[in-house]
């Protein structure tokens, strides 16, 4: 398989603790060390707390920098998990194909993978 075609990518982390410096961004730090050690060009990584106004903002920003924009956070059932809603509304096309390839690449190392509320499109 040839290697893959850099491009500018970009990684959001949704979090209230991350957003005011309580806590580390861990999650964010894996998703962007991942796709730069399969050869993506990571240009940006941005953190906004769990608002859906701020996390739409935030995407529609990134969407302007990077092809392609990775989430982690704000997925659960809590009531401040609002990361798939926000990215609905951000999406023209819902990408059905990959929310099932994550939940089950998920599932492999947990089974609380099957909480997350997945989002992807274009």
């Amino acid at each position: 398989m040839p290697d893959a075609i850099p491009f500018a990518v970009a990684v959001l982390t949704v979090s209230d603790g991350v957003s005011v410096g309580a806590r580390q961004d861990d999650s964010g730090e894996v998703v962007a060390g991942l796709l730069a050690a399969h050869g993506y060009d990571v240009v940006a990584r941005e953190v906004v707390p769990d608002d859906q106004g701020r996390i739409e903002a935030a995407l529609r920003g990134l969407c302007a920098r990077a092809r392609l924009v990775v989430s982690t956070g704000g997925t659960g059932l809590g009531p401040r998990d609002v990361t798939p809603e926000a990215t609905r509304r951000v999406l023209d096309r819902e990408a059905p194909g990959l929310v099932a390839l994550m939940l089950i690449e998920g599932l492999k190392s947990t089974p609380l993978a099957a909480l997350s509320r997945a989002m992807a499109g274009a």
